[in-house]
């Protein structure tokens, strides 16, 4: 029951990193920025160790890991590098790899992650600025302009590379934290989680 207790505790991290970053959004006049799936999966993440809901924690770790080389990639582009954003990227992505290895990875939990991606990106698309684009809901990220000419068209290909990615990292996952234990007989079978 201890260590129940301590790994719903563990779910104030990734919601002190949210907070955090909240509070740096909201002194900046951009709160919109944390509708980005990165910051948001800091918040779906203490929702899963909070209440002990597996396929949460596996979404947000689907979310946070692709998610760092493209943060880094959007701060080296912007030079935007405040604290709030390292602990919300590094320091959530650390946790969830944490909570992944005590509820195991599940093979289809790239379907769930893609949906909450698609769900969100919609909810960007409806309240926030066009200009703020957050996660790229109204126009091609700087860069990929000089590949594609239509929003649409962007969108459909990055869409599916998203669910591509998702997969084979729910794949890689999968192996690194199955969700199988092994019998006397050597034979696998799935675990309820």
């Amino acid at each position: 029951m201890a260590a129940y207790n301590v790994f719903r505790l563990v779910g104030f991290l990734p919601l002190c990193f949210f907070l955090a970053h909240l509070d740096y959004h909201l002194a900046a006049g951009t709160p919109e920025h944390l509708l980005w799936l990165c910051n948001l999966s800091n918040l779906l993440l203490a929702f899963g160790l909070f209440f002990q809901l597996p396929v949460l924690i596996r979404i947000a770790a689907l979310w946070m890991i692709p998610g760092i080389p493209l943060w880094l990639w959007d701060m080296s582009r912007t030079g935007d590098a405040p604290l709030s954003t390292f602990l919300s990227h590094m320091g959530g992505t650390g946790v969830a790899i944490i909570a992944l290895a005590k509820v195991r990875a599940n093979q289809n939990m790239f379907l769930y992650a893609w949906v909450y991606g698609f769900v969100v990106q919609v909810i960007c698309r409806l309240i926030t600025p066009p200009e703020l684009n957050v996660n790229v809901a109204f126009q091609i990220y700087p860069g990929f302009d000089r590949i594609f000419h239509n929003y649409w068209h962007y969108w459909i290909f990055s869409a599916s590379l998203a669910a591509v990615v998702l997969w084979l990292l729910s794949i890689i996952l999968n192996k690194i934290f199955p969700n199988q234990k092994q019998d006397e007989y050597g034979k696998y079978y799935a675990e309820i989680a």
